[in-house]
């Protein structure tokens, strides 16, 4: 059987993809009573609701399913181990069917007693917290939230970014600015809905530049120990506006385009540095550059430099 005490321990990091969710669950990670499930699981989003009802559910097709995942392979969960588990329990949904799984992937590091904490890092569950909160009452969230240009960048060179209508690169910063936006939309509405205790926003800025104070706030939001003064791997300051090595200017003038109106604090530094180029309302902007997505490059070069003009545009690519 389960312990059901592992309900009470699970936390799990979210945000936009490379906003630094992994480095965040390594820092966590060194605290002596914690487990790193090792990869993304991507449970909620990919198999949460897709084998029966939520108390009903055909657990051996998900095992099956589930199995054949990087996350359960680098978990070195056995299968067979985990199938016999499994039929020992009374009722099994999926978050018994999750919690079984994370409480044997820990056994790996803690052999005599379970973890205090395991922490599950996958960045697209910003948009499953709700349910995950629904399924495991005590279970806790923290958000990370990184400078979005830095974000669009990291994911445009790691190919992120790579759908079939985002071919030019114009069209791969908006669409991963968006992504960002969506992100980081959605954390901030979580922050109104769910208690200070639950929920714990951090930038990616603040863990790399003022390590010492951050791991206080993860230290209290978590009641663990995580050593601020002796980290076993070093935080890479470089990553800080990492975007000036990739963009140029007319790069950095799409995204605060598209950040400008309500989140103007985000932009920061670009709106008087690009003041002079909001020459016509931000959504005729959005309703133009959702053209170019979807056009890619299937629009003639003649009818892109048209729009580069009515936009204000001098650098052509």
């Amino acid at each position: 059987m389960v312990n059901n005490s592992i309900v009470e321990n699970l936390l799990f990091i979210v945000g936009c993809p490379r906003s630094g969710t992994t480095l965040l669950r390594r820092v966590i990670g060194t605290a002596p009573d914690v487990y790193e499930i090792p990869d993304e699981t991507a449970f909620f989003r990919s198999f949460y609701g897709k084998y029966g009802k939520p108390n009903k559910i055909k657990w051996k097709k998900l095992l099956k399913h589930f199995s054949r995942t990087y996350a359960f392979k680098t978990s070195k969960v056995s299968e067979k181990k985990l199938y016999r588990v499994l039929e020992q329990e009374e009722d099994i949904n999926y978050a018994s069917f999750y919690k079984t799984f994370a409480l044997m992937s820990s056994k790996e590091k803690f052999l005599k007693f379970p973890p205090r904490i395991i922490i599950e890092k996958t960045p697209t569950h910003t948009h499953n917290v709700r349910l995950i909160c629904k399924m495991f009452q005590n279970a806790k969230i923290i958000g990370i939230v990184r400078d979005p240009c830095s974000v669009v960048a990291s994911n445009i060179k790691y190919g992120i970014v790579r759908l079939w209508y985002l071919q030019s690169k114009r069209a791969k910063i908006i669409g991963g600015t968006w992504e960002w936006l969506r992100h980081y939309k959605e954390l901030q509405k979580l922050k109104e809905e769910l208690p200070n205790e639950r929920l714990l926003l951090i930038s990616f800025e603040d863990l790399v530049n003022r390590p010492k104070k951050t791991i206080e706030e993860i230290n209290s939001f978590l009641n663990t120990d995580i050593p601020i003064d002796i980290l076993p791997f070093k935080l890479d300051k470089t990553r800080i506006n990492m975007y000036k090595n990739y963009f140029t200017k007319s790069d950095i003038r799409i995204i605060a385009r598209l950040l400008e109106g309500n989140y103007k604090e985000i932009v920061g530094e670009y709106n008087k540095s690009f003041a002079i180029f909001y020459k016509i309302p931000i959504l005729v902007y959005r309703l133009l550059f959702l053209f170019e997505v979807w056009m890619a490059d299937n629009i003639h070069p003649k009818i892109k430099r048209v729009f580069k003009i009515f936009r204000g545009d001098v650098v052509i690519y």
